[in-house]
């Protein structure tokens, strides 16, 4: 849920946090749009984006105020230590090697107000950590439970609920919390050695109650404002309700897969799955699997990487210069997360290799953002800290993985094989759901991507595998609309093509009963009923 139309940046709790959030002296704050109530008001498609516009300014504006007023030196290490911690606790619960008893028992551990009625159950979660994962990994979920357990009460004792309204119960609903705030945390930390220039120390212990309250109630606001900008942009019958407590949109749309992930046209999951068999055997370092992060697995994260993209050219000179220098990189880790280089050793690295310019090659690796909207899209690596830049094992593989979706999207060898994987991805989800995939590719010159049969009906499934930069969302939302706009008319031209033809699969499958569909990779804002986007896909075959 999102600040209403009209809102304030207002002080309140501990932190003296600048935050936004609404007031209910009229229903929305700018002119036009037809009022339901005292209290309530639709506002139309061109007042609703200049009202958005408003919003996500304000949002944007209150994010930096509140930072300016930490000192960079204690708010960048505080901040990086913090999200080692919520990494380390969500690794532990969505990807731990817990047995499957013990697991559940720590999921359903308490967190927030069950956890504060009781603290005690913490060390018990510490105990049930520390024989995997070593006691010092332990004592920081169990401090990481206390504190975020903190945070939670303060938000319920000031009668305030959480930026998308979840709620936090357990150690299971926490993991998922972080999951799914993963990107803001570290915008936040893009932020600070730009932003951060008060006088004010953040201190570990209050790392949570200072910044969480600013990621629920900016962060969030901030990209939910985003994407109803994009919907307005999209559907020219766009509304917003808008009443005390937020605005809705007409209109619905959810870009992210399982676990809060963005999609990618051909993922090392989907590699793995769909062409294992052909890949290389890859030397790996041995790892600790008492480690949750490491050096080892950095490195064999480069390695993985390197041979699952080999085929479709990504080690060339620039990919394997990248890789060469993550992997020198990875020597200088610290506490199995922190990379840690000083400044001048950092710079004679970067002029060492051949490939790139030196400073083009830094402005890459090394930097920050002032602006949120930049830094939610940023993938740069290293932050300056004083008299060294510091970076960590995920943020290296992040950067990496970054990279290689750009520098292999262009390519025509990628683009073609990107589409066959995501075709046998597709097939293989179908057959799970109770499609029998019939195998046919081809009749009379006529090219067909999955064929399947349910019941006395033919289903034609079209895969459409086209890119959708999701980082335009904040930058350039405008574009990120048109480009929408145009796919949705490709796909509707697809499913022409597809009915003018349908003949030859009714004939070849002697069934009187056919229904078209496409279904694409990237999720695309459509009213089109035939076009299913791919993280929606069970569900709309519920449907069927």
């Amino acid at each position: 849920m999102t600040a209403s139309p009209n809102c304030l940046a207002a002080k309140f709790g501990s932190s003296n946090a600048l935050i936004i959030f609404p007031t209910t002296r009229k229903p929305f704050g700018f002119k036009g749009g037809k009022v339901l109530s005292d209290r309530t008001a639709i506002v139309e498609q061109n007042e609703a984006i200049r009202l958005i516009d408003k919003q996500i300014e304000l949002h944007g504006e209150a994010i930096g105020k509140h930072l300016a007023q930490y000192d960079a030196r204690s708010a960048l290490p505080t901040w990086h230590g913090t999200i080692r911690d919520i990494e380390e606790f969500i690794n532990v619960i969505l990807c731990g090697d817990i047995d499957d008893e013990k697991s559940l028992r720590l999921m359903r551990l308490p967190v927030g107000a069950g956890l504060a009625a009781n603290p005690n159950v913490a060390l018990l979660a510490r105990d049930l950590v520390a024989p995997y994962y070593g006691e010092a990994v332990a004592k920081r979920f169990m401090i990481t439970m206390l504190r975020v357990t903190r945070t939670m009460v303060g938000f319920l004792s000031d009668g305030r609920s959480l930026g998308d309204s979840s709620q936090v119960y357990s150690v299971a609903d926490a993991a998922g919390y972080f999951q799914s705030r993963r990107r803001h945390f570290v915008s936040l930390l893009y932020m600070m050695p730009e932003v951060c220039s008060g006088t004010r120390p953040l201190a570990p212990e209050m790392a949570f109650n200072e910044l969480l309250p600013l990621v629920e109630h900016c962060c969030i606001s901030f990209t939910s404002w985003s994407w109803k900008g994009v919907l307005a942009e999209v559907f020219k019958d766009f509304t917003l309700v808008a009443d005390k407590r937020g605005a809705y949109p007409s209109h619905e749309y959810d870009a992210l897969e399982g676990v809060f992930l963005e999609p990618e046209r051909v993922s090392l999951v989907d590699i793995h799955q769909q062409r294992g068999g052909d890949l290389t055997p890859t030397r790996a370092e041995p790892q600790d699997p008492a480690k949750i992060f490491s050096a080892p697995e950095l490195r064999n994260n480069v390695r993985f990487i390197q041979a699952a993209y080999d085929a479709f050219g990504l080690n060339d000179h620039e990919y394997s210069a990248l890789s060469l220098l993550v992997t020198a990189f990875s020597r200088y880790c610290e506490d199995d997360y922190f990379i840690r280089i000083e400044v001048g050793k950092f710079r004679s690295m970067l002029a060492a290799q051949t490939v790139f310019p030196s400073l083009e090659l830094e402005g890459m690796l090394l930097g920050g953002d002032a602006d949120f909207k930049q830094a939610s899209n940023s993938f740069i690596p290293f932050l300056p800290f004083g008299e060294f830049v510091e970076s960590n094992v995920n943020l290296l593989t992040r950067f990496l993985n970054a990279f290689k979706n750009v520098h292999l999207g262009s390519r025509k060898r990628f683009q073609i094989h990107a589409g066959f994987i995501f075709e046998q991805k597709v097939a293989a989800d179908l057959s799970e759901l109770g499609f029998a995939v019939t195998g046919i590719k081809r009749i009379n010159r006529a090219e067909f991507d999955v064929v399947t049969v349910r019941g006395d009906t033919i289903y034609n499934f079209q895969c459409k595998n086209n890119w959708i930069d999701l980082s335009k969302l904040e930058t350039d939302r405008r574009l990120l609309a048109r480009y929408n706009r145009s796919l949705d008319r490709y796909y509707r031209s697809a499913l022409a093509k597809e009915k003018n033809r349908e003949g030859l699969l009714l004939s070849e499958l002697r069934l009187a009963k056919i229904e078209h569909y496409v279904i694409s990779r990237f999720p695309v804002i459509t009213e089109n009923l035939r076009v299913i986007s791919y993280n929606r896909l069970v569900r709309k075959v519920s449907q069927m």
